[in-house]
């Protein structure tokens, strides 16, 4: 009889899935192969002994057991260890749902041998479909969801060393997803047991745009309709408004611009401002 095996059937009982890990095919920590239970440092994963047995801050957090914080912007977070009964304060940190996942962030410390996982900052994704609210539109974030089957995702931050030992982000080292336009910096690390902290800054890229508003130019005549589009990429929900000679056009807030030309006095300079939470 083994307690660890225990905890992880207990753990599918409470709906918790595997804990997997990404295996990176070269230098990016993105790209790569999933392994099924490949994270060794979870209940849910391979962990096949001399581990603390915990569950990661995902999973604590799906059960309602630790607080996180829903980073919806630029911030720097106080980030607690989640591995001790009696710490207490934010103890994990989502950002960046996109698509089925979330990125999630914890700090632990009973890792005694191991001063990388000690002193660094585990990165995850939380699979989770998105979940778009039917009142507003948007795109809810946090726990909005059942956990899908993929359960988490471990990433290795220093792909270099294959085998985990290292995989938290280090002390002001930056990760950035390039595809998702988001930026995780452990800038600071302090407290004492069971309150050691680690702060976080996360950096949302602004939209970019792809392709300006087209046509550039264009000539219509009362009676007409003005379309124009614009095409941008950015994290988060992206927010348009479309302006004429710089001031808001009420109601035009897609990316794409209809206009009834009703009057000469239409004639001039139109543009679109474009933001998320990053700028």
């Amino acid at each position: 009889f083994e307690f660890r095996v225990l905890a992880r059937e207990l753990g599918h009982n409470y709906g918790l899935q595997s804990a997997n890990r990404l295996d990176a095919a070269g230098s990016d920590p993105l790209t790569g192969t999933p392994v099924e239970l490949g994270d060794q440092y979870d209940v849910m994963g391979a962990n096949t002994g001399g581990q603390p047995l915990h569950f990661n801050e995902w999973f604590k957090a799906y059960l309602g057991w630790i607080n996180f914080y829903n980073a919806l912007g630029n911030s720097t977070v106080r980030l607690f260890r989640h591995d001790h009964p009696s710490a207490s304060g934010t103890r994990a940190i989502t950002l960046g749902q996109q698509g089925d996942r979330a990125y999630w962030l914890g700090y632990r410390r009973q890792h005694a041998t191991n001063s990388f996982l000690n002193n660094g900052l585990e990165i995850r994704w939380g699979m989770q479909p998105a979940t778009v609210n039917t009142n507003t539109g948007l795109l809810e974030m946090g726990i909005t969801n059942d956990m899908s089957s993929a359960g988490s995702v471990l990433i290795n931050t220093t792909p270099a060393v294959a085998d985990f030992s290292q995989h938290p982000l280090p002390l002001n080292q930056t990760f950035y997803d390039s595809n998702n336009f988001v930026s995780i910096t452990p800038v600071a690390m302090g407290g004492t047991a069971p309150a050691e902290f680690m702060d976080v800054n996360i950096r949302y890229d602004p939209p970019k745009i792809i392709t300006q508003p087209q046509p550039l130019s264009v000539t219509a005549s009362i009676g007409d309709t003005l379309s124009l589009s614009v095409d941008a990429v950015g994290i988060l929900l992206l927010h348009y408004q479309w302006r004429f000679n710089s001031n808001s056009i009420a109601g035009e807030t897609n990316s794409y611009l209809s206009l009834l030309i009703t009057s000469t006095n239409q004639s001039g300079y139109y543009s679109v401002r474009i933001t998320n939470r990053g700028g």
